[in-house]
C-alpha cells in the first residue's frame, strides 16, 4: 500500500521526537501487547509494533484511555496486521482523544462489533466523542451488526481519515465502509472499495455531520435502498477529486443526497448502477466533473474516462504521453482555479500538473522531468465543416535560459480516439529557440476531409519534443465536426 506522505512522515517525526524527551515504547520487545504499550504511554509518545500478526487479549479492542499518541506500525500495514479474530474491533477511542491521537500503518481485519447502539458500531475502529487521526492503515473484513461496517466516528470534531484502503468490510445498517454521525471528518485520499451498507451507504454515509470528501477512489460498493458509493444524509460535506465508479444502491448508485443538497467538484462519477439516480441522485451542485449521461454544471462533461490499468490499480487515465493510445478527456479538465492534487492519474507515475486532472490521484507519483517549453494552442472555433478549414493560433516558449532546437508537429486524433492514419496532420519542422525567446501567435491550419464523419470529440494536438519518438510538451484541443448552416 502506498501511502500519501504519512507513515514516512511519522517515521521522520519519531526520529526528531527521541531529541525533545517523548518516549517510544516498543512492542513485543518491550510490552507483551499492544494494549499494554498504550497504557505505559504518556501523551505525545509513540507506541511502535514490530512486524507480525497480533491476536488474542491485549491485541484488540484497543484503548488510548484519552492519551494522545501515535500507535504505529515500524514497516507499514502489509507487514504489521492486528487480527481481531471476530471477538471485538480493533480500536475504541471514547475519552475526548484529538487528532495528534493517531493509528497508523496496521492491517485491521476480522473486526465483529455485535450490539445495537453504539455496541454494534464500528467493526475496526469505533469513535466515540474523540477525533482521532487514522492514516496509512488497511481495514479490510470487518462487521457490525448497526452502523460503520469498518469506522463510526460519532459525536466528535474533525477525525481525520486519510490514506487508507477500506476494502471489503459489512454493515447491516448503514455506512458498510465509514460513517459519520452528529460529528464531522475529513475523509481523503483513500481507496474504499468491495463495502456493503445493508440500509444505507456502502462506501461512505454522513448523517447530520460536516467535513469533507475529497481524492478518494470509492468503487464497487454495495448500498441497499440508499447511497451505493456515498449517501449524505442531512449533512453536506463538499465532495472534490473523487473517482467513484462501479458502486449500486436502488437509490443513488454513485452518490445520494437525502434531505441535503451539496457540492461535487473535479470528480468522475461513472459505471454506478441504480434505478433511481444511477450516478447521482438528489439536488446538488456539480462543476468540472465527468458524469455519465451528464450534470448541468461549468466544465462538466459526459463522455468515458477511459481508465488505465497501472502498478497501482486500475483507475488511472488514459493519456497518450503516457503510452496510451487514446488521452481521456478528464485529463487536464479540473477546476483551473483549484489547487492540484498530490498524485498521479498517469500509468508512468509522473506527478499531475496544473490544470488538474478530473478524479483520484494515485500516490506516490515521480517528478517529471523540468518543462523546457510552454505551449499553448487556441483554436479559431470547436465547430467546423467537412472540407473547410480548422484554424488555430499556436504559442511556444523556450523556458530555459540555453538555446532549443526541437521539432514541432499537428497530431489527429478521430471520433474513437484512434490516431489519424496520415499522421502528422502538420510537420514535423525543426524549430530553434534562444533562451527565453517564443513563437507567439503563430496561425495554422488542417483541411477537414470531405468523408469525415460527422460528431464530437475529435482532437487535435501540437506537439514539441524529437519526432515522433519524444513528445516534450503538447497543449490539446476537442472540436467537432458539424453540418453547413441552412441557407
Amino acid at each position: 500500500m502506498k501511502v500519501r506522505g504519512t507513515f514516512l512522515s511519522g517515521i521522520l517525526v519519531l526520529g526528531l521526537s527521541l531529541s525533545v524527551a517523548a518516549t517510544v515504547l516498543r512492542v513485543p520487545s518491550e510490552y507483551p501487547t499492544i494494549q499494554a504499550g498504550i497504557d505505559a504511554a504518556a501523551d505525545g509518545d509513540t507506541v511502535l509494533v514490530a512486524d507480525g500478526t497480533y491476536s488474542g487479549a491485549g491485541n484488540r479492542h484497543l484503548d488510548f484511555g484519552g492519551v494522545n499518541m501515535v500507535v504505529m506500525s515500524e514497516n507499514g500495514p502489509a507487514s504489521t496486521v492486528i487480527d481481531c479474530e471476530q471477538s471485538g474491533r480493533g480500536f475504541h477511542f471514547h475519552t475526548g482523544e484529538n487528532e495528534e491521537a493517531v493509528v497508523r500503518g496496521f492491517t485491521i481485519e476480522n473486526g465483529y462489533a455485535v450490539g445495537g447502539w453504539i455496541e454494534g458500531c464500528g467493526g475496526a475502529i469505533l469513535c466515540n466523542g474523540s477525533s482521532p487521526t487514522i492514516e496509512g492503515n488497511i481495514i479490510r473484513d470487518n462487521t457490525s451488526t448497526w452502523n460503520g461496517g469498518g469506522i463510526l466516528c460519532y459525536n466528535g470534531f474533525l477525525a481525520m481519515i486519510a490514506d487508507n484502503t477500506i476494502v471489503g468490510n459489512v454493515a447491516t445498517r448503514n455506512g458498510g465502509g465509514i460513517i459519520c454521525h452528529s460529528g464531522s471528518a475529513i475523509v481523503r485520499g483513500n481507496i474504499i472499495s468491495g463495502n456493503v451498507g445493508g440500509s444505507s451507504g456502502g462506501g461512505i454515509h454522513y448523517y447530520l455531520s460536516s467535513g469533507s470528501i475529497e481524492g478518494n477512489l470509492i468503487a464497487d460498493n454495495s448500498g441497499g435502498p440508499l447511497g451505493g458509493g456515498i449517501v449524505c444524509s442531512s449533512s453536506s460535506p463538499p465532495i472534490g477529486g473523487n473517482t467513484i465508479v462501479g458502486n449500486m444502491a436502488d437509490d443513488g448508485g454513485g452518490i445520494c443526497w437525502y434531505n441535503s443538497t451539496g457540492t461535487v467538484t473535479n470528480s468522475i462519477v461513472w459505471g454506478n448502477n441504480a434505478s433511481t439516480g444511477p450516478q447521482i441522485s438528489g439536488p446538488c451542485t456539480v462543476t468540472y466533473s465527468d458524469v455519465q449521461d451528464g450534470w448541468p454544471g461549468v466544465g462538466n462533461i459526459d463522455a468515458d474516462p477511459l481508465f488505465a490499468t497501472g502498478p497501482q490499480g486500475d483507475y488511472y487515465l488514459s493519456q497518450t504521453i503516457a503510452g496510451q493510445p487514446e488521452q481521456s478527456p478528464c485529463v487536464d479538465g479540473g477546476d483551473p482555479d483549484s489547487a492540484v492534487p498530490e498524485g498521479t492519474t498517469r500509468t508512468d507515475e509522473v506527478c499531475d500538473v496544473w490544470p488538474p486532472d478530473m478524479g483520484y490521484h494515485y500516490y506516490p507519483c515521480t517528478a517529471g522531468p523540468t518543462p523546457l517549453l510552454w505551449v499553448c494552442v487556441t483554436p479559431d472555433t470547436t465547430q467546423v465543416v467537412r472540407g473547410e478549414d480548422l484554424w488555430f493560433s499556436i504559442d511556444v516558449v523556450n523556458v530555459t535560459d540555453s538555446t532549443l532546437t526541437f521539432d514541432g508537429w499537428v497530431d489527429a486524433y478521430l471520433l474513437n480516439g484512434n490516431p489519424y492514419a496520415r499522421n502528422p496532420a502538420l510537420g514535423p519542422v525543426e524549430i530553434t529557440l534562444g533562451g527565453n525567446g517564443g513563437l507567439y501567435g503563430v496561425r495554422r491550419h488542417v483541411r477537414v476531409p470531405m468523408g469525415a464523419p460527422f460528431g464530437e470529440p475529435y482532437r487535435l494536438c501540437c506537439r514539441t519534443g524529437a519526432h515522433p519518438d519524444s513528445i516534450w510538451v503538447e497543449d490539446c484541443f476537442e472540436f467537432a465536426i458539424v453540418w453547413p448552416p441552412a441557407e
